[in-house]
């Protein structure tokens, strides 16, 4: 446990600078912002899902909410938060390793590729609060605590309302499963063999009537109801064109270098998802075949009937994810500890020659490389911020630039993150996320008079270039026409009211 933080500790550490961790225009303009953007949301009284649009669970909100009123509402403490939380992580990731007996071969693969399989920093707090209790379920699942491994995925479902439900599905039918191989299923002892089963469903049953009560008297019944769904992240993903095999899909795994494929963990990764479809099959097959691989139970579970079984749960959860819910060409980051530890685990089940084990420690070292100059360049090419975030000087230059140049009016930013330490006069959108698909009603509205009220828009030039602009939406068709192009840079465009504004000079 002790190795596995360190690792995570120095993975953290030497990536500080890098566009993974404490990058200024990742957290200014993308997902990390909205952490602190929903916690600010919270403490105007407005209601999620009813004020603002969200996508994730309610209990997301709640952690962050306790952790800034503590640590103060500042990137630095949303980085505290969530490296603590990855910390934690090294239990459960500890007591997987051990109750799959890897041995040494697996644990060092899974070392080695640890940097890849957990990342330094996630995207916002729901993602490592949604890691920690997934492996904490796979950690009671491995240890044939099947029931109370349940229990937490209910728990995960106030806080993603994704992976959680689908290992949920797997873990009844594993478990009602079990219960028919360990028994004989005549009629007459159905009843019998449905209590069973019940008495192991009772302690999810109490965790989603506890959360759900709870976060109801908090919130609303209908903000409960409507984030346990993911109606909104759906929407979101059609209207984005998210996919595994959507374009935004394909420009993450096909790349025109070839050596991409060697120096990042693409092709590791790649290779690992060619091999789960098959070992998937092949563990679902085991443990369809009878009671010898039933895991009912610590006592009456063997090493290999378990580890066939987490196998198949390892590649059944990472293939729903790649073919159900995959999202940006980054997000194989939410869940690469899946097929990490699915290559673990296959490594210590199948017996390899010399060559073999030499040629995969190869590759999953040559995956740091182009990471590892990444981190070189962003420690020697950056300067830091007083928020404690990381940005180029070119970056930053234009940033004062701009800053300069709307002094004194009053100048709206269009960002979906949080630029921290703005002056009086420049705002961030009174919203959540306002990305087509997730804004309500009412934050729309309030965007609305924002735009209204503002002698500028500043916007940032990448939205367009990745086609989720903010500032193109329909809602504020009306009120573009009021504004012209006054800059234009390499990184932000400045929108001026002005009467003589034209079409075109509204696209940056």
């Amino acid at each position: 446990m002790g190795l596995i933080a360190l690792v995570l500790l120095v993975s953290f550490v030497a990536q500080v600078r890098g566009p993974k961790v404490a990058d200024w225009s990742l957290f200014s303009f993308y997902d990390p912002g909205t952490t602190l953007k929903g916690d600010m949301l919270l403490a105007k009284g407005y209601v999620p899902t009813v004020d603002f649009g969200y996508t994730h669970g309610l209990v997301s909100l709640l952690v962050g909410r306790a952790g800034f009123a503590v640590l103060g509402r500042t990137p630095r403490a949303y980085f505290l938060l969530t490296l603590g939380l990855e910390m934690v992580m090294a239990w459960p990731l500890a007591r997987l390793l051990i109750a799959l007996r890897l041995g040494r071969g697996g644990i060092l693969i899974f070392l080695i590729s640890l940097p890849i399989a957990i990342m330094p920093v996630y995207l916002t707090l729901t993602h490592p609060l949604e890691a920690l209790l997934l492996l904490l379920a796979l950690a009671d699942h491995a240890e044939g605590r099947r029931s109370r491994a349940l229990a937490i995925l209910t728990l995960c479902i106030f806080v993603k309302p994704s992976m959680a439900y689908v290992y949920g599905l797997v873990l009844v039918g594993l478990i009602v499963l079990s219960e028919i191989q360990n028994s004989e299923f005549r009629i007459q002892n159905w009843g019998e063999r449905i209590w069973g089963i019940g008495k192991q469903l009772l302690p999810a049953a109490a965790v989603m009537t506890v959360c759900f009560a709870g976060l109801s008297v908090w919130y609303g019944t209908g903000p409960v109801i409507h984030t346990m769904l993911p109606i909104t992240g759906a929407k979101t993903y059609a209207s984005t064109g998210f996919g595994f095999l959507q374009p935004s899909g394909r420009s993450f795994w096909i790349q025109p270098e070839i050596l991409k494929y060697v120096r990042t963990s693409l092709g590791v990764w790649l290779m690992i998802v060619a091999v789960s479809i098959p070992a998937m099959i092949w563990a679902a097959w085991q443990i369809v075949l009878g009671p010898k691989h039933s895991a009912q139970g610590v006592g009456n579970s063997s090493p290999l009937s378990m580890r066939v079984e987490l196998l198949f749960v390892f590649c059944a959860l990472h293939l729903a994810f790649l073919f159900g819910f995959y999202g940006w060409p980054g997000s194989w980051t939410y869940y690469s500890y899946l097929p990490m530890l699915t290559l673990a685990l296959l490594v210590s089940m199948v017996p390899l020659r010399r060559w073999a084990w030499a040629i995969l420690v190869l590759l999953l070292l040559a995956a740091h490389v182009e990471l590892a100059g990444t981190v070189m360049s962003d420690w020697t090419k950056k300067q830091e911020t007083p928020a404690g975030l990381w940005v180029e000087n070119e970056m930053l230059a234009e940033w004062d630039m701009v800053k300069a140049t709307v002094a004194g009016k009053q100048a709206l930013v269009m960002t979906n993150g949080w630029p921290a330490d703005l002056p009086a006069n420049m705002e961030m959108p009174d919203a959540w996320f306002p990305e087509p698909g997730i804004p309500t009603a009412r934050e729309i509205a309030r965007i609305q008079k924002q735009i209204e009220r503002a002698d500028c828009v500043v916007l940032w030039q990448h939205y367009h270039t990745e086609k989720v602009d903010t500032w193109d939406l329909p809602e504020y068709a009306a009120l573009r026409p009021g504004f012209k192009i006054g800059f234009k840079g390499k990184y932000f465009t400045i929108m001026e009211r002005g009467a003589a504004a034209t079409t075109t000079d509204m696209q940056p």
